[in-house]
């Protein structure tokens, strides 16, 4: 068998997800190769798949064997990208920045496994390639090179965004300034491209941009979160706005996105609020997350339908639990049955799922989210109102009170599970 039927069977192998033999026919496609200063792109394939390979054993490997796997796909990647620069033209360039972009990727990949000054390493040089990436792009000409320098821009900003939600204070809000600033950049670029790709192309920056304002925002506090807050929320609109520019499916699927995050926004605001204006905050994030149910009934695949329809109940379900829990006697008895009705809407929906280990997942999720409801709402209430749940329910309420109660004591704390 020759050179370019072995690489193309090591690809096909890749793409089935069968790594080790895809690196069995690539090493044979490797071993073919005589003479070592001819057939540059063929040895440059190969080192780009052996790369991705070990890539890919590494995401699903832990600890030392993580690593090691890791560190022979930089190899690889290394010796593509020496590979790609005795590559002329257009042809090269791009060559060497697919070689940096996952060059960067691995760097990121190990960087969001490890913790201290191990991960700013790995961050400081995941930017580094990003940024060779983002050089090599600025070279390309046309829509090319908008589209090469928009994917460095995206990952320069979400290396940043991803070490500043590792950090505290001030390193955090400077990490975060300079997320937003690629952001904004890859927002810029964006704008450039025509069509339907230009408008996704903005979704994208104006997603992380929302997610930016939006973290930093439940970090801060008074004037300054509320500011955050809103700058979080103008973003989230504007990717709404995009997503309703788009036709089809991705464009409801872009809605639904945009509508979850908004309802998300309302929501972190709120927990931080007090009184009516915590009250105004859940009933704006309510209406985003109707939104988002009513778009997600709308998606032709019935079970992706089905999943963003459980989504957005049991975000409904969170935001009447935490007024409930803020509010008193009748209105906070209202505002539970609230909740419970759209948790059991989220469990009506789940038996509806295809894929039998997720669905137990997400049934024994939802049944914990409804048990707490009546935890809370029988703790929160008075004895007597408490006995006249019923009976159904004080059976279930029973049986996950001896669950809780087992519930190591930070976990109770972690969830807001308290006894009297």
């Amino acid at each position: 068998m020759n050179i370019l039927n072995l690489i193309k069977e090591g690809v096909s192998l890749f793409k089935n997800k069968k790594f080790d033999e895809a690196i069995t026919k690539l090493s044979q496609a490797s071993g073919k190769i005589e003479n070592k200063d001819s057939q540059i792109q063929e040895r440059n394939d190969i080192q780009f798949w052996l790369g991705r390979c070990y890539f890919e054993q590494a995401m699903k490997t832990k600890g030392e064997a993580s690593t090691r796997l890791f560190e022979q796909a930089i190899e690889h990647h290394q010796q593509q990208l020496r590979l790609a620069e005795q590559l002329g033209g257009e042809n090269g360039i791009q060559e060497q920045i697919y070689a940096q972009s996952w060059l960067g990727r691995c760097y990121f990949e190990q960087a969001m496994k490890a913790k201290g000054e191990a991960s700013t390493r790995l961050f400081e040089q995941a930017i580094e390639h990003h940024q060779q990436q983002l050089r090599l792009a600025e070279q390309l000409e046309g829509e090319n090179g908008i589209q090469g320098q928009i994917y460095a821009q995206s990952w320069l900003g979400r290396c940043y965004f991803e070490q500043a939600m590792k950090a505290k204070g001030e390193a955090s809000t400077r990490l975060f300034e300079q997320a937003i600033e690629h952001h904004q950049q890859q927002l810029r670029l964006a704008e450039q491209l025509e069509g339907e790709n230009g408008i996704q192309g903005q979704i994208y920056a104006e997603a992380w941009l929302g997610r930016c304002y939006l973290e930093q925002a439940k970090q801060a506090k008074g004037k300054d979160a509320e500011h955050l807050f809103g700058q979080a929320v103008k973003h989230r609109q504007q990717q709404l706005r995009l997503a309703k520019q788009l036709g089809d499916e991705n464009g409801i699927q872009e809605q639904i996105s945009a509508q979850h995050w908004l309802g998300r926004c309302y929501f972190e605001q709120a927990m931080k609020a007090e009184e009516e204006a915590s009250k105004h905050l859940f009933g704006l994030a309510i209406k985003r997350h109707q939104q988002q149910l009513r778009l997600a009934k709308q998606l032709e695949d019935k079970q992706n339908s089905i999943q963003k329809q459980i989504n957005a109940q049991s975000w409904l379900g969170r935001c009447y639990l935490e007024q409930a829990m803020r509010a008193e006697e009748e209105a906070s008895e209202h505002l539970f049955g609230q909740a419970v009705e759209h948790y059991q809407s989220q469990l009506r929906l789940i038996e509806q799922l295809t894929d039998e280990q997720g669905r137990l997942r997400q049934q024994d999720n939802a049944q914990f989210l409804l048990g707490r409801c009546y935890f809370r709402q029988a703790i929160k209430a008075e004895k007597e109102a408490a006995a006249k749940l019923p009976e159904q329910d004080n059976k279930y309420f029973q049986k996950r009170l001896d669950f809780f109660k087992h519930l190591p004591p930070l976990v109770r704390k972690k969830w807001g599970i308290y006894f009297e």
